[in-house]
C-alpha cells in the first residue's frame, strides 16, 4: 500500500475577486456541494476551502487539475468531512482522509490517500 498527501492553500480574496462566482461554483462544484456553500450563505472562506481541498486531492494524485476534473472529487459535508472521489477513473484509491480549515485571509485543505501498490 501507499500513502500519499497533499495540501493547498489559497488566499480568500483570490475567490472574493472572482467576476462571475456563479459560473465558477457550477464549473467547480458538484450541485450537493453548491447546496452546502448555500447553506453555509455563499461564505467565501468556505468556498475557498472547499476549491483548496480538491487542489489538495490532485495534488496527492500526482495529476494536478488537468488529468482530474473538478468533478471527480466531492466534499461531503454532514457528520464531519468526507471526501468522495471518482473511483472509476481512480480505481487504485482505497481511501481519503482529509481537513479544511480556514482563519479570514486564508484557507488550507490537505488529504491523505491510501492506494493500492
Amino acid at each position: 500500500m501507499k500513502i500519499r498527501c497533499g495540501t493547498d492553500i489559497l488566499r480568500v480574496s483570490r475567490i472574493e475577486n472572482i467576476k462571475n462566482l456563479d459560473k465558477f461554483m457550477r464549473k467547480v462544484f458538484t450541485e450537493r456541494e453548491i447546496s452546502y456553500i448555500e447553506s453555509k450563505n455563499r461564505s467565501f472562506e468556505t468556498i475557498t476551502g472547499m476549491f483548496c481541498m480538491k487542489e489538495a486531492v490532485s495534488k496527492a494524485l500526482k495529476t494536478g487539475i488537468g488529468k482530474m476534473s473538478f468533478m471527480d472529487v466531492e466534499s461531503i459535508h454532514d457528520d464531519g468531512l468526507v471526501v468522495k472521489l471518482n473511483t472509476d477513473k481512480f480505481p487504485k484509491v482505497l481511501d481519503i482522509d482529509a481537513s479544511i480549515s480556514h482563519d479570514k485571509e486564508y484557507a488550507i485543505a490537505m488529504c491523505v490517500l491510501m492506494l493500492e501498490d
